[in-house]
């Protein structure tokens, strides 16, 4: 099945394949969109047939584990996607970019899960709300996703310039800002985490 699914994408992106720089621009937001809409396809699937992950119940740390989980995972695919467009290995190149893309879609769907779900934990009181370390940990989440949102944006643009042989051993440029990124935000997620767990621990995140 997986060799099937792999041809079907080779022959959509071929077939979608733009000569100029006019169509490629709107391929690239074609698929920036369509990543967009089932990312949020994805979340209300989660919301709907799981509870809002609250802070004090154990869907909040297993939300967050599934998505530091995949960050990860993206972060490993990336870094053999480089090592493969180095080594001239092209279709193992183009298969790590799609799993990482899937990988980052994925991590956007279950962060938006769990930010739901740390929205609607958020005290009511205005001072609790403004000065509280689950605010805090909220907003850097939030902060984070959208620069995550960022990186998936510039990873869509370097996958669709792979699949049209832009890169080879000699130039890979594109792919190795992406991998920056992503290694980036993998710490800054982790630092995150970091934070949120010692709030946790100190009784600074209510239970509901």
């Amino acid at each position: 099945m997986t060799p099937l699914l792999e041809g079907i994408s080779e022959w959509v992106f071929h077939s979608l394949h733009a000569n100029s720089r006019s169509g490629f621009v709107l391929l690239w937001f074609a698929c920036c969109l369509a990543d967009v809409a089932l990312g949020i396809g994805l979340a209300a699937v989660l919301r709907t047939l799981l509870p809002a992950p609250l802070p004090g119940s154990w869907l909040l740390p297993a939300a967050f584990s599934a998505s530091t989980f995949l960050l990860a995972a993206g972060s490993l695919t990336l870094q053999l996607s480089l090592r493969n467009v180095q080594r001239e290995r092209q279709r193992l190149f183009r298969q790590r970019l799609r799993w990482a893309v899937v990988a980052g879609t994925l991590f956007l769907a279950v962060q938006c899960y769990a930010l739901g779900g740390l929205l609607a934990g958020q005290p009511r009181t205005p001072f609790n709300a403004s000065t509280s370390a689950q605010a805090f940990a909220f907003v850097l989440a939030s902060l984070h996703a959208m620069h995550f949102a960022l990186a998936l944006v510039c990873l869509l643009y370097v996958t669709l310039l792979a699949y049209q042989g832009r890169y080879d051993h000699e130039y890979y440029w594109g792919v190795l800002v992406c991998t920056i990124f992503w290694h980036t935000l993998g710490v800054a997620w982790c630092g995150i985490l970091v934070v949120y767990v010692l709030s946790a621990a100190s009784g600074f995140v209510p239970s509901p």
